[in-house]
């Protein structure tokens, strides 16, 4: 129909036109509805897959199903969409004549365009005068009540859609083990999350260290204030003095104690290196030996190594080479966490390692979960090389904190003396300055003593009387003369105390035993003695004394063993010189 000839019947086009909007909403609706019976069909089908056959993981099953059945009624309508077309005028003049028995009158109107005649008038006359008398919902009406068939249809959708309901409430089948399956990935996946969680945690921990620094920052602080208050020293104010040197000492003592701890195991299985691997014995003891010393470069160097053979796994394709590369990776790390635990004494660095090969043996599986483990295999292996800078200057730290106790120790001795003065200290800005200051004031002072006599040594010494002691002379001194036959007011007593093991390390006491041999008293007196030399280094080892103290302590009873005296029965023996450690 042309626009000249649409432009004459005005009344008809437009009844065609609405008529053909009811012909195209009839179509998609039927179109839509065999789409959702086939998709109903479809999704009842896959539902029962799913739960008898246990296919698809139960989490997986869980996240389709309810998916399936929400995009039915969407794809149903889409499918409508595509397949319906819209109706020609053509059909809707048959619609209408079929309809309202018009004899083809408006069918004759849509194909004026090729018909010849006089009559096309008349034709075009009666269309409108009947089109003005002719309703769309007379010709077709949209009402799904008005169409007996459409109860039918209806009760068929629901009931598949019931089926498929009831489908999903079916207990999950697993005849082809599938589902204990993907439980144990899933639970493998769980603790790969799990564990790259924690790394995360340790290594923000880390990162707001300053591993990298020579010292910690706790240690720095600490040298720093017992520099200062070496360079505040007075020797006129020895009480102020001793106060804050005890002070000074209780806080790096227990630092001392707790990093001693920290690295005991690493200095006791230092020597016992050559255990761990016959050919890689000189290697391990090198790595050992750096970290004692706070040069982690050796042991960085093998975790690198290890690194780098972890992101070639990871572009790895030949599954053989794979596997071959996983092993000898497996390996490594095995024996460096053995090492790292066993050997250095570091637990943390351990975990990291035993962290990274557990998430390494996990990444044998599905792709997703091999790349996933591996990812976290890396940050397990950066968190054991931040371990390992924290070992390494917690073996800094040792060192220091030993040679400010050293230092403390002997200015407390100055001080003793009253010869401990900041002033003289002015340039000094280490431990190791400090040390040396302090020794050669110590050697200045143990060169000018009081002595006895004449000799000849490296000494001065004063004395009174004849025979050396009324002037000053060069040597150690001698034995000044005696004369028995001066009467003194010395008294000869008896302590009634006895030598026994306890916190007092020597109390001494005799018994009145007349028939006493002297050779047991010396053999007891000697007993008691080793008794309390053994307690005495299980003391210094279970409280970790600085090496510094060590040989004072042991001197002390080194001079017990000596004595020259020994007593005899019922007589007390000559007293002996207290010594400080």
């Amino acid at each position: 129909m042309t626009e000249t000839q649409a432009s004459n019947c005005p009344q008809s086009v437009s009844l065609l036109n609405r008529v053909g909007r009811r012909i195209y909403l009839t179509r998609l609706g039927w179109s839509s509805y065999v789409s959702f019976l086939v998709l109903a069909a479809v999704s009842l089908v896959f539902v029962l897959t799913v739960r008898l056959t246990g296919l698809l993981p139960s989490d997986e099953a869980n996240w389709w199903i309810p998916r399936v059945f929400l995009g039915v009624p969407v794809l149903s309508l889409l499918s409508g969409l595509a397949f319906t077309r819209k109706p020609a005028l053509v059909d809707s003049a048959r619609k209408v004549d079929a309809v309202c028995d018009t004899n083809d009158l408006f069918l004759t109107v849509t194909r004026l365009a090729t018909t010849a005649g006089a009559y096309q008038p008349l034709v075009t006359q009666d269309a409108e005068a009947a089109a003005q008398k002719i309703t769309p919902d007379k010709v077709l009406t949209l009402d799904p009540l008005a169409d007996p068939r459409s109860g039918r249809r209806a009760g068929s959708a629901l009931l598949l859609a019931a089926l498929s309901g009831l489908a999903c409430l079916l207990p999950t089948l697993d005849p082809f083990g599938k589902q204990l399956i993907a439980k144990e990935q899933n639970k493998i996946a769980e603790q790969i999350r799990e564990s790259k969680k924690a790394t995360e945690i340790r290594k923000q921990a880390l990162s707001e260290k300053d591993s990298d620094s020579e010292i910690s920052e706790e240690v720095h602080n600490a040298l720093e204030r017992l520099v200062k208050d070496l360079k505040e020293m007075k020797k006129a104010e020895k009480a102020s003095n001793e106060k804050k040197l005890n002070e000074d000492q209780k806080v790096i003592g227990e630092q001392f104690r707790n990093t001693n701890n920290a690295l005991k195991d690493l200095k006791k299985n230092l020597d016992s290196a050559q255990q761990f691997g016959s050919e890689n014995t000189q290697e391990m003891r090198k790595m050992l030996e750096g970290l004692q010393q706070g040069k982690p470069e050796e042991m960085a160097k093998k975790l690198d190594e290890m690194q780098e053979k972890l992101e070639r796994l990871t572009k790895e394709t030949d599954p053989l080479k794979r596997s071959e590369m996983a092993q000898q990776l497996k390996k490594d790390l095995d024996d460096m966490s053995k090492m790292a635990g066993k050997k250095a004494g570091s637990k943390a660095m351990q975990a990291a390692l035993e962290r990274a090969l557990d998430q390494l043996q996990k990444s044998d599986g599905q792709q997703k979960m091999s790349t996933e483990a591996l990812d976290a295999a890396k940050e397990s292996m950066e968190l054991a090389k931040m371990e390992l800078k924290e070992l390494a200057q917690s073996a800094r730290d040792l060192e220091q904190l030993e040679k400010a106790l050293e230092t403390i120790a002997k200015a407390k001795k100055l001080n003793s003396e009253e010869q401990l003065d900041g002033e003289m200290a002015a340039d000094a800005t280490t431990m190791a300055d400090y040390q040396e200051l302090y020794d050669q004031i110590m050697a200045q002072m143990g060169g000018e003593g009081e002595g006895d006599g004449k000799g000849e040594g490296e000494g001065e010494g004063e004395g009174d009387g004849e025979g050396g002691l009324g002037g000053r002379g060069i040597g150690e001194g001698g034995k000044a003369p005696e004369d028995d036959s001066v009467k003194t007011g010395f008294q000869t007593e008896k302590t009634k105390t006895a030598i026994k093991k306890g916190k007092i390390l020597l109390s001494m006491k005799t018994k009145d035993a007349p028939n006493a041999d002297l050779k047991d008293l010396q053999a007891e007196y000697r007993e008691i003695i080793t008794n309390i030399k053994q307690a005495t280094d299980e003391a210094i080892e279970k409280e970790d004394a600085p090496p510094g103290y060590h040989e004072g302590i042991k001197k002390y009873f080194d001079t017990l063993e000596r004595l020259q005296d020994t007593p005899k029965p019922g007589e007390t023996p000559a007293p002996v010189p207290a010594q400080k450690p």
